[in-house]
């Protein structure tokens, strides 16, 4: 699958394990870069723990950074998480946020939610996403 994986270059930071799902987060020094893969079904356990981590890395980068998040491997969300989800916008020194969803409905379910969630871009490659703008 095309959104599957970060490309080379990006160094796996933590894999944070629910019981129902678990994310990978990646990242990237040069351009700096947070990249979340996310599996199974992302709840609002595992969603904290990847915004402090995503917190963490910001503080870290004063330059400014971009925050990927790829869904491809999501089955299922709580559907309480836009609720945190609408925190990414304000994470310190945040330069963009981009949802990298290779199929096209999982595109259109993203761009569904987004009078609550609001990513810069919407992709189907991780290629696309360190290219959004």
């Amino acid at each position: 699958m095309a959104g599957s994986h970060p490309p080379l270059g990006f160094a796996l930071l933590e894999r944070v394990e629910g019981r129902l799902g678990r994310l990978e987060i990646w990242t990237l020094e040069e351009p700096a870069v947070f990249g979340v893969l996310a599996s199974g079904c992302v709840t609002l356990g595992l969603l904290r723990a990847d915004l402090a981590r995503a917190e963490e890395f910001g503080r870290a980068h004063p330059a400014g950074w971009r925050y990927v998040v790829d869904v491809s491997r999501v089955r299922a969300a709580d559907p309480r998480n836009p609720l945190l989800l609408r925190r990414i916008p304000s994470l310190p020194h945040l330069r963009s946020y981009v949802v990298v969803a290779p199929r096209w409905w999982t595109r259109l379910l993203v761009h569904s939610g987004r009078p609550f969630v609001r990513p810069d871009a919407v992709v189907g490659s991780w290629r696309e996403a360190l290219e959004a703008s």
